[in-house]
């Protein structure tokens, strides 16, 4: 009986044994089981996002990583085999301009926004702004209002108070042809104007001051009279002569 107790007891432990085994085996590959699964689906998910970000290279900037950009060749093989694709062309205008050819960026440009003006982006507008001032001035202004792009006003509105006599009033000058110059941008030129160099520019800009009734323009045309009486000449004369008094007249009498 002892015998058999014992031989049953000793069954027992060894099914307990077991149990416990095969228990503890089942948690190990269930843990591992969860472990390549989550590794399987982060392969997944970045594998989508590397995918994601070749074709978006802009997002690929926000993240900090690197891709590889088409070079200038290849994007041209690409519009060569496929002419229509403004996306594209916009791109191959971008990488032309970073590798500063600007003209053929603009044509591009062009080209890109004949076929799909929702192609324009802020690069597009940063980049024709960026032209004002260099010998392409003409052809990014023409390109802005040959195809409306309203949206660069700001940037040119910025561009009325530059001190370049040329810079300012092609940034003024494009933004009348689009419709969207203001007086404020007009009398920010003409005050801009009465520090030129030139004596023709400056008689200008006080008579048109006077005329245009800003009282804004009332302090910038007396430093510019200060200015013009201690450049006189031998004989006494100034360069604007009576007309600064007379712009501050109309100027103070102006509602």
């Amino acid at each position: 009986m002892n015998t058999l107790q014992a031989m049953k007891n000793k069954a027992r432990g060894t099914w307990v044994k077991l149990k416990d085994r095969t228990r503890g085996t089942w948690a190990k590959w269930r843990k591992r089981r969860a472990f390549w699964l989550g590794l399987g689906a982060a392969v997944v998910l970045c594998t989508g996002a590397v995918v994601a970000i070749i074709g978006a290279p802009e997002l690929a900037d926000d993240l900090h990583i690197a891709v590889a950009r088409p070079t200038v060749q290849q994007l041209r093989e690409h519009v060569k085999n496929d002419p229509g694709d403004a996306g594209t062309r916009l791109q191959l205008g971008h990488a032309l301009f970073e590798a500063n050819n600007r003209a053929a960026a603009l044509r591009e440009y062009d080209r890109a926004l004949a076929r799909d003006k929702a192609v324009a982006d802020g690069k597009l507008l940063d980049n024709l702004v960026a032209c004002f001032g260099r010998k392409e001035q003409g052809d990014a202004a023409s390109i802005i209002v040959r195809f409306k792009l309203a949206e660069v006003e700001g940037r040119l509105d910025d561009l009325a108070r530059h001190p370049t006599y040329t810079v300012r009033w092609g940034a003024l000058q494009t933004l009348e042809r689009l419709g969207k110059a203001s007086r404020a941008d007009f009398v920010n030129a003409w005050i801009k104007d009465l520090d030129s160099q030139k004596c023709e520019v400056r008689q200008s800009a006080v008579v048109n001051l006077g005329n245009e009734g800003d009282k804004r323009a009332l302090e910038a045309i007396r430093v510019a009279k200060k200015k013009d009486q201690e450049t006189r000449s031998w004989f006494g004369a100034t360069c604007l002569g009576n007309r600064p008094e007379e712009a501050e007249k109309r100027l103070l009498t102006a509602r």
